[in-house]
């Protein structure tokens, strides 16, 4: 699971590095195949993270640790769009510019995926 978790994280990666590279001369054609791309390794990432959550999280732990993943992952959502707001003042290419910081920290989740040490549930 953790291969196939980084290989999902890394297409997202590239998904994102298309999206920055999306422009109004090819947005006709760019826009559908990377709405369709980007939804590939986002199911792959759902099923790699909670077969991740189960093999290493302690058993009598499991559900608190789901609670407290979900409390990250909501807090991560709402910093993210306030960025996103504060973006949305300047120019068009300052926007661009998140695709970027997607695309690194993708890079950075999926190397950091492939390293988890765990045991094979």
């Amino acid at each position: 699971w953790k291969n196939v978790t980084a290989l999902t994280i890394a297409m997202m990666a590239c998904v994102a590095a298309l999206w920055a590279a999306a422009t109004r001369q090819n947005a006709a054609y760019l826009f559908p195949v990377l709405s369709i791309l980007g939804a590939v390794p986002y199911a792959g990432m759902g099923v790699g993270f909670l077969k991740m959550q189960v093999a290493t999280s302690p058993s009598a732990t499991r559900s608190m640790y789901f609670s407290v993943n979900s409390l990250f992952n909501g807090a991560s959502a709402v910093l993210c769009s306030a960025l996103i707001g504060v973006l949305e003042a300047y120019p068009p290419h300052a926007l661009r510019c998140i695709f970027f910081v997607g695309l690194a920290g993708a890079l950075a989740a999926a190397v950091m995926a492939a390293r988890i040490p765990c045991r094979e549930a």
